[in-house]
């Protein structure tokens, strides 16, 4: 079992008044492809020079794109910014191995730094959640479920043993290939759907208002809300439907 716990159910009160009241779509800010000193980016409000650790959460976001630029690992790390989180997504190939959930070095090298950042900006941080996808593989002898949740376990308990937040504060869920972000028709396309994803809540958001309620159901549930009174009549009536 794994030694993560999931946070105060108390904060995700008002996620509930999402099935009560209109929704609205969310849309994150992808990390500029060559960050610097003239950004218009409204998320960086600090400069930070490369290699210097955050001081708030803003800066965080700007940490990690600083240190996946400097890397060169855009091709395999992407840094997305929301109203409430940081999100991270990892190609499976850096910390995983196929049909494998022990964590590689080049995995752990590439956690050590992205830690620091985390670490930094702990007071500014309600949950650090890890997110393990596989993908449909033909052939494949491996359950699924088993593991892309027995690799979402290893990344964040390295990052618990690491120290990088209060233990508490980690969470991990594997949802083995039933989130797809490519067709898996293809070697490609099913690399695209191996992934870890990484998801930083800051705790200083409005978790009243309802453009964040519905981001936060959509990173946890990957669901959107919609209203009833916006449902075609010859659909479901369920006013939650799944997004690809």
């Amino acid at each position: 079992s794994s030694d993560l716990s999931s946070f105060d159910e108390g904060k995700w009160q008002y996620i509930l008044q999402a099935f009560a009241s209109h929704g609205t779509n969310v849309n994150t800010i992808v990390a500029p492809e060559n960050p610097d000193s003239t950004s218009d980016d409204p998320f960086v409000t600090d400069e930070l020079k490369d290699g210097e650790l955050p001081e708030t959460f803003d800066q965080l976001y700007q940490y990690l794109v600083n240190y996946v630029e400097s890397n060169k690992l855009s091709d395999t790390v992407e840094v997305k910014k929301g109203e409430s989180n940081v999100y991270l997504k990892f190609q499976n190939h850096i910390f995983f191995s196929g049909d494998s959930d022990v964590l590689l070095d080049s995995g752990k090298k590439v956690l050590n730094a992205i830690g620091a950042g985390i670490k930094a900006v702990d007071d500014k941080i309600m949950v650090v959640k890890v997110c393990g996808h596989t993908a449909v593989s033909p052939g494949s002898k491996i359950d699924d479920m088993t593991l892309s949740s027995g690799r979402a376990v290893n990344v964040g308990n390295y990052l618990r043993d690491k120290k990088i937040c209060a233990p508490e504060k980690l969470v991990s869920a594997g949802y083995g290939s039933y989130r797809p972000v490519a067709p898996n028709d293809s070697e490609a396309n099913r690399a695209k759907n191996r992934r870890v994803e990484i998801v930083i809540v800051r705790n200083d958001a409005d978790f009243t208002n309802q453009s964040v309620i519905n981001e936060l159901l959509q990173m946890d549930f990957g669901t959107e809300f919609v209203p009833p009174e916006e449902t075609p009549k010859n659909e479901d009536s369920s006013s939650i439907k799944a997004t690809k």
